[in-house]
């Protein structure tokens, strides 16, 4: 269809490939890049053909046949100026939600495989928080992610988070610690110790 509405080659139903990139390189290697705009501009939405045609003898030319033109309201969509964006304070605060952490990126990956013996493969994927000590989002620490991991065929072989395990039972009683001398500064909070997960599913 390409090659048809362009006028151009198409290289079908052939098992010798060298042959038709052969004709491809030889028609590829000398081509003038035509332009124009019509008197008319119609704004009819209908195609309208383009012939072309060269005073020099015993040359095949091959162009696109035609094209479609606009609608008016097409046309006018296209001229029309852009529209105005938000305020710069929604802007600025949309930006600032969206900025990621200083260094690009919140956390650390690593993915491994392994062979088992059923033929199946066991995938491991573990994740650690990048602990960011400066700028204005420094208290950002991720505390899990969402994993999604599909098969060759599309099917879901997990779906879920991978968290930390959860914290002791706050109604448990503390260990008892020494009083502080002195007040304690507000501190930043401790990042999670990331986490792990491993899958089993067909190899492949």
């Amino acid at each position: 269809m390409l090659a048809n509405n362009t006028d151009g080659r198409a290289i079908v139903n052939r098992n010798d490939l060298a042959a038709g990139m052969k004709q491809i390189m030889r028609d590829a290697s000398g081509y003038y890049l035509l332009g124009y705009t019509s008197a008319a501009a119609p704004t009819d939405g209908k195609f309208h053909t383009i012939d072309v045609r060269v005073k020099r003898p015993n040359v095949d030319v091959r162009a696109r046949k035609g094209y479609f033109a606009y609608t008016a309201e097409d046309a006018a969509r296209a001229a029309a100026p852009p529209k105005a964006g938000p305020p710069p304070a929604v802007a600025n605060a949309l930006g600032a939600i969206v900025e990621p952490a200083r260094g690009g990126h919140a956390a650390r990956f690593w993915t491994g495989t392994e062979q088992l013996a059923d033929g199946k493969a066991k995938v491991t994927f573990v994740w650690e928080p990048l602990v960011q000590n400066e700028g204005p989002r420094a208290t950002d620490v991720p505390s899990r992610v969402m994993l999604t991991a599909t098969a060759a065929d599309g099917s879901t072989v997990f779906r879920g988070r991978v968290a930390p395990p959860e914290a002791a039972d706050p109604a448990a009683p503390a260990p008892a610690t020494a009083p502080p001398t002195a007040p304690a500064s507000a501190a930043a909070p401790s990042p999670a110790p990331g986490a792990g997960v491993s899958i089993t599913a067909p190899s492949g």
